[in-house]
C-alpha cells in the first residue's frame, strides 16, 4: 500500500451567504477558522483510491459531473461533506442559498490540484484501524432514549518505519455548534477536532461526517428553527467538544500498529431516487400554513423565512436526483459511503453485518434526509418537513433507507 495526503482553503474570497439554516439573514462576516478541502490517496498494486472531503453543506450535484472527464482513469474519487452549515451555498437544486457555479468550479480545479500533489507524494505504508468511544458528545434530537453511535473511527496511515503519517477520523454527528446567529465561516467542531488532532500527533487528518440525520449535540431542530438556546452555541462551545473529541482519540491511535495492506477494492452503485407522492391535499394544508404563519406577528424570523421556503417550493418544477453508495475495502479494514442525511439506524444496521465498518453519510452529494421506515410515523422536522428546503419533488419514498443499505451490503 502507497498513501498521500494533500489540503488546501477554500473560504470564499467575497462574503456569501452561509447555507444550513432558513433562520439565518445576511452574508458572512469574516472567518472563525478557514475551510478546507482534504484529499487522502490510498494506491495498492496500481488501483488507486481518493476519499475527498470539503468543509461544506454538501458535495455540489454536479461536482462529480464536472470532475469526471478530467481525471485519470486510473482513480476513483469519492467526494464527501463534512456537513458545515456555516460555509457558502453549494447545493443548486435546494433552497439553503444561491449556489454559485463558479465557486463549484474552483472546487473541481483545487480537486486536481490535490490529487496531483498527492499522487506525487505517494509513500510506503501500513495500515490500522480503531473504535473509540466518545461519550457526551453525540444525542439523538429527536427520541431522547433512541439510537446513537458513540464510536469514532480513527484509520491510521503508517509509513514503514511505523511513525504516523496521516489519520482518518469519522464521526455520526451533526457539526451544528454554531447556529443561525453565527455569520463567520467555521467547520464547526470537527475543524477544532482536526486542529486539536494535527497539533497533538504532528499528521494531517481527514475528518468525515458519519451517519447522524437525527443527531447532533443536544438541541432540537425547533431551536434552530426559532433561535433559542443561542447562548450554549458558541465559538467557545464548538472549541470544547473538538478538543474533547481529539483528546479522546489521540490515545487510541498512538496505541496503533499498522499492518501490511495488499488488497484494495471499490465499488460502487446508483439507483433513481423514489420520491412519496405529494397529493393535492398536502400541497394545500402547506399552502394554508405558510399563510398562516406569514401573517402571524407573533411568528419568529426564522419559522417566516421556512413559511417562504414552502411556498417557494409550491411553486418550483423540481427535478429528481440519483442516490449513489460505495464500499472501499482495504485488506479487511471495510469504509461505506452512504448520500445525504441518512439516520444513524443504516450505519448500525451496516456494522451490524460488517463488524468495525466505517460508515460516512454526506458522500457524493446531499439531496436532503432519508429517514428508515421505524421514523416514519413519528413525523417531525426530518421526516414531514425538510424534503421541501432541499427542493426534491417530495419525501424520498418510504423504504429508501434501508434499499440503500442494502446496495452497500451488495458491494462487499
Amino acid at each position: 500500500m502507497r498513501f498521500a495526503f494533500a489540503k488546501r482553503e477554500i473560504t470564499p474570497v467575497a462574503p456569501t451567504a452561509l447555507s444550513g439554516f432558513a433562520s439565518r439573514a445576511g452574508l458572512a462576516t469574516g472567518t472563525l477558522d478557514p475551510l478546507t478541502a482534504r484529499l487522502l490517496l490510498v494506491e495498492v498494486a496500481g488501483r488507486r483510491v481518493a476519499i475527498l472531503a470539503f468543509d461544506l453543506i454538501g458535495v455540489p450535484e454536479d461536482f462529480r459531473a464536472r470532475l469526471a472527464s478530467r481525471l485519470p482513469g486510473d482513480v476513483d474519487v469519492v467526494p464527501c461533506a463534512t456537513h458545515t452549515h456555516a460555509g457558502p451555498p453549494v447545493l443548486a437544486r435546494s433552497m439553503l442559498g444561491q449556489a454559485d457555479p463558479a465557486y463549484v468550479e474552483r472546487l473541481v480545479e483545487t480537486t486536481l490540484d490535490l490529487l496531483r500533489e498527492a499522487t506525487a507524494a505517494l509513500q510506503p505504508g501500513r495500515l490500522a484501524a480503531v473504535k473509540v468511544p466518545v461519550p457526551g458528545i453525540a444525542h439523538n434530537r429527536r427520541l431522547d432514549d433512541g439510537p446513537v453511535d458513540h464510536n469514532a473511527d480513527a484509520v491510521g496511515f503508517f509509513t514503514d518505519n511505523g511513525a504516523l503519517g496521516a489519520l482518518w477520523v469519522s464521526f455520526a454527528c451533526h457539526p451544528v455548534v454554531l447556529g443561525p446567529d453565527n455569520l463567520r465561516y467555521s467547520a464547526d467542531f470537527p475543524g477544532a477536532a482536526r486542529a486539536r488532532l494535527e497539533d497533538l500527533l504532528s499528521v494531517p487528518v481527514l475528518y468525515t461526517t458519519g451517519c447522524c440525520g437525527q443527531i447532533n449535540t443536544g438541541h432540537k431542530t425547533m431551536d434552530s428553527i426559532r433561535q433559542s438556546g443561542m447562548s450554549k452555541r458558541t465559538p467557545a462551545e464548538a472549541q470544547r467538544i473538538g478538543t474533547l473529541l481529539a483528546d479522546t482519540v489521540a490515545p487510541a491511535v498512538r496505541g496503533l500498529k499498522g499492518r501490511p495492506i495488499e488488497a484494495l477494492t471499490y465499488g460502487e452503485t446508483s439507483q433513481a431516487a423514489a420520491f412519496a407522492p405529494v397529493e393535492t391535499s398536502l400541497r394545500v394544508r402547506i399552502a394554508h400554513d405558510a399563510s398562516q404563519v406569514l401573517t402571524n406577528p407573533a411568528a419568529s424570523f426564522g419559522e417566516k423565512a421556512m413559511a417562504e421556503i414552502d411556498r417557494d417550493w409550491l411553486a418550483r418544477e423540481h427535478a429528481g436526483t440519483t442516490l449513489t453508495v460505495g464500499a472501499l475495502r482495504l485488506g479487511d479494514f471495510t469504509a461505506f459511503f452512504l448520500p445525504g442525511e441518512i439516520f444513524v439506524d443504516q450505519a448500525l444496521a451496516l456494522q451490524a453485518e460488517v463488524p468495525g465498518a466505517l460508515v460516512v453519510g454526506y458522500a457524493y452529494t446531499n439531496p436532503g434526509y432519508i429517514p428508515p421506515l421505524t421514523a416514519i410515523p413519528d413525523g417531525g422536522y426530518e421526516v414531514d418537513i425538510a424534503w421541501r428546503p432541499y427542493g426534491t419533488p417530495g419525501p424520498f419514498a418510504p423504504g429508501t433507507a434501508e434499499a440503500l443499505t442494502e446496495a452497500a451490503l451488495g458491494l462487499v
